[in-house]
């Protein structure tokens, strides 16, 4: 892995270091780079609002460095008060980003809180990941752990190359956020407004629907031969069993 900071700067050129997969787009690789601001960069891509829809959440505190992390349904100004590194506030939830009703990511994140005010932020204002950092007026540490294609830890060689995915890691004092998002077809990027638009195969994009047609094909060609089978048997082969020919059976 290099040993560059993934961005980089000086007083006459600026660059994203990183081992990008072979074959991403030029889209693609912004939105992998994407630093706490994935929901405007796909607004300004889609010319069109990104709304976050929560799907599960689930909240611990550690109340005592001699305690297990405690579920934590409504935290108390006591509990926000107490936001630190000996008391975090840790938080696994899912969302996913939308854009006219279609999802367009599915964002899953851990979050570690030790302060005050970012525990008031993002669990009394509910403040979505991306936009707390421009809250808390701070420029996050970022760090690109992994970036794939198709299901996410496959290890089977045939798998799916229509999503991509990345997992990541933003930072700032008081709050951390390790993050996996992943992208349900890589045609968004590529078709944009298309692929949007598009409601073909229960929601498909074109070329995911051509290709499903294309998968049961073999299988349409199969049923097709074993009901002729069946059908020479029927006005066929019954008559070659009796002693007639097949020719003969249309005479009769």
């Amino acid at each position: 892995m290099s040993s560059k900071p993934f961005y980089s700067f000086n007083t006459t050129s600026t660059s994203i270091n990183y081992a990008w997969p072979e074959g991403l787009s030029g889209m693609e690789r912004v939105a992998l780079s994407c630093q706490g601001n994935l929901q405007s960069v796909l607004s300004a891509f889609f010319a069109r609002p990104i709304q976050i829809v929560p799907i599960y959440t689930r909240t611990q505190m550690r109340r005592s460095s001699s305690v297990e992390d405690e579920p934590l349904e409504a935290p108390t100004t006591q509990d926000l008060e107490n936001a630190s590194q000996s008391r975090p506030i840790t938080q696994t939830r899912q969302v996913i980003l939308q854009c006219s009703e279609k999802t367009v990511c599915t964002a899953t994140s851990t979050v570690s809180i030790t302060s005050t005010q970012a525990a008031h932020l993002f669990l009394v204002d509910k403040f979505p990941i991306g936009q707390m950092f421009r809250k808390l007026d701070c420029t996050p540490s970022f760090e690109l752990l992994e970036v794939g294609f198709g299901v996410v830890e496959s290890k089977t060689e045939a798998q799916s190359y229509e999503q991509v995915w990345r997992k990541y890691r933003l930072s700032v004092q008081g709050f951390d956020a390790e993050i996996l998002e992943v992208f349900p077809s890589r045609e968004m990027f590529s078709d944009g407004e298309r692929w949007l638009r598009s409601t073909s195969e229960g929601g498909m994009a074109p070329r995911q629907a051509m290709k499903m047609r294309r998968s049961r094909f073999p299988a349409l060609i199969m049923v097709m031969a074993t009901l002729l089978a069946v059908l020479w048997f029927i006005v066929g082969g019954q008559g070659v069993f009796e002693g007639r020919g097949f020719n003969s059976l249309w005479s009769v």
